[in-house]
């Protein structure tokens, strides 16, 4: 399941343990930092290494 999106997608990409969807990836390298979305997966990428760094 794609901690970003929540769905459960096959292509992707693991980091730290935490999958994120290739559709996610994608939206996230190329949201611009004005976009009210940047927080958002910022928010979400943070999590990927808050659960990391706590395991």
């Amino acid at each position: 399941m794609c901690i970003v999106c929540q769905q459960p997608k096959t292509a992707g990409i693991h980091i730290c343990g935490q999958f994120l969807c290739s559709d996610c990836e994608q939206a996230i390298v190329t949201t611009d930092v004005s976009d009210a979305r940047y927080r958002y997966y910022v928010d979400c990428m943070k999590r990927i290494w808050l659960n990391a760094s706590s395991s």
